[in-house]
């Protein structure tokens, strides 16, 4: 679906793979020109589960809390890969992009399409250098 592609988007910048993401990104595109204006929302809704699950695993919650946060059943290697690919200021930044990402879109400061391009090219490579730090 849609929003399994929007959602996907955001796996693929956790595992640093920006070919993957904005694949994903330009399958939401050339399918929904409409969809691309609420594909920022349910970006912005994946980064947001991110940070409620990081802030989980800081207060302790068991591994099953986490995974159900995440919406990713069965698949510990992907929770834990999403979990470590970022850190809490990170993600709170990404969150703050995609903000800055809504605004512009709506007041003509670039196309929603182009500015999360960008958006998967920056987070790609914030995950690269958490990745080799």
């Amino acid at each position: 679906t849609r929003e399994e592609k929007v959602w996907g988007v955001l796996t693929a910048i956790s595992a640093g793979d920006a070919a993957r993401a904005l694949a994903l990104w330009e399958s939401v595109w050339e399918t929904d020109r409409a969809a691309v204006g609420r594909a920022v929302g349910g970006i912005a809704y994946k980064v947001r589960q991110l940070l409620s699950a990081k802030r989980a695993e800081e207060a302790g919650a068991p591994h099953s809390e986490i995974a159900k946060i995440l919406m990713i059943w069965g698949d510990q290697n992907r929770v834990r890969a999403e979990l470590d690919a970022f850190t809490i200021p990170q993600i709170e930044a990404m969150l703050c992009r995609l903000l800055e990402i809504d605004v512009a879109a709506k007041t003509g400061g670039g196309t929603v399409q182009s500015l999360i391009e960008a958006f998967i090219i920056e987070s790609c490579a914030m995950r690269k250098r958490r990745a080799s730090a």
